[in-house]
């Protein structure tokens, strides 16, 4: 999700040159970002996505940027 790259991006570099320590030093910014992709992933939107794929056609090369466009 291009809207949640920032926290992405923030996630990556508190985990770069970690292990396992990165469990709990970049616990804000996986948070962060856990709740930026669930607003983009929840219930409703999934379904309106599925809905979008199957009156497309339901095809196997779908055209990801039509059928995301708006949600």
């Amino acid at each position: 999700m291009s809207s949640c790259s920032a926290y992405a991006a923030a996630m990556a570099s508190c985990a770069k040159d970690r292990t396992v320590s990165t469990v709990w030093a970049c616990r804000s910014e996986l948070n962060a970002l856990n709740e930026c992709l669930g607003k983009h992933t929840n219930g409703k939107v999934l379904r309106e996505l599925e809905r979008r794929w199957v009156e497309a056609g339901r095809p196997e090369k779908p055209e990801w940027g039509a059928l995301l466009e708006g949600l």
